[in-house]
């Protein structure tokens, strides 16, 4: 079934990740940090659009490709296998001292710290998938084969191909809210991912330097279709499995905020 909506098209961009790659958790502390097998859609979203203000002026980027990016239907197919596996990294930060004396003012210096960083290896491309309307198909094409990282700065990523391709919607994760409670879950790999509350996520929420923002972002449980294959110590690999799930068919094409759905009206049959 095609879930092409009039006027739009499905792009789908390909990325091969060379090295290891960590898409932090969200609400997980810095210093022991988990990683998900791919990046949810607010991740996606906001690389767009910062990718985008490299290529294009950025009144263009606010007034045009913005409200695209910010209502467009997202889906992640994650790579075939993928292993996670615990590092211990040496981190930096510069720190003030206090001054010794009234009069005497502190240097900055370097500290450092041992913190857990959770990474992921995987063995085949990452496939996201974007629908976006026919007139900004070149522009967000041309985003998305820019984008050099995913997660950390040092998850180096590199787009092999953008097509125009749908969703293969069962091997995609998903959000929780949109399977069926008669839907067995177990066994499937499930993450939190980070989300814009609704398609009406202003310009000034996300960017940093502006003021009178208000909180853009929500959290969602997403299931990966991933499931454990082996464990060797505290690593652990998951291979890609399809889903087989009753999804509820009332879904609207973007969730309610307030009820935390995010299917964006994906239909999938058994």
């Amino acid at each position: 079934m095609s879930n092409t909506t009039a006027g739009s098209l499905w792009l789908a961009a390909d990325y091969h990740f060379p090295l290891t790659y960590s898409c932090r958790v969200p609400m997980t502390n810095m210093s022991i940090a988990t990683a998900s097998p791919a990046p949810g859609p607010a991740t996606i979203r906001l690389a767009l659009v910062r990718t985008a203000i490299e290529i294009f002026p950025m009144a263009y980027v606010r007034d045009t490709l913005f409200p695209v990016i910010r209502s467009a239907s997202i889906r992640v197919r994650p790579p075939e296998r993928v292993a996670l596996s615990s590092h211990v990294l040496h981190a930096r930060k510069e720190s003030l001292p206090k001054p010794v004396a009234a009069t005497t003012s502190g240097s900055a210096y370097i500290i450092g710290t041992p913190i857990c960083r959770e990474f992921a290896h995987a063995n085949s491309p990452m496939t996201i998938y974007i629908d976006v309307p026919n007139a900004y198909c070149e522009a967000v094409s041309r985003t998305l084969a820019v984008i050099g990282y995913w997660g950390r700065t040092d998850s180096f990523a590199q787009c092999l191909s953008v097509g125009n391709h749908e969703p293969i919607i069962e091997e995609c994760g998903i959000p929780l809210a949109a399977v069926d409670n008669t839907y067995p879950v177990r066994g499937f790999l499930t993450s939190l991912v980070t989300e814009f509350h609704d398609t009406q996520v202003r310009w000034e929420d996300i960017m940093p330097v502006l003021s009178q923002q208000r909180d853009a972002i929500r959290i969602d449980i997403y299931i990966w279709p991933m499931q454990l294959v082996g464990r060797y110590g505290d690593s652990r690999m998951f291979a890609r499995r399809s889903f087989m799930p009753r999804v509820r068919r009332d879904q609207p094409e973007r969730a309610d905020s307030a009820h935390r759905k995010q299917l964006n009206g994906t239909r999938i049959s058994h």
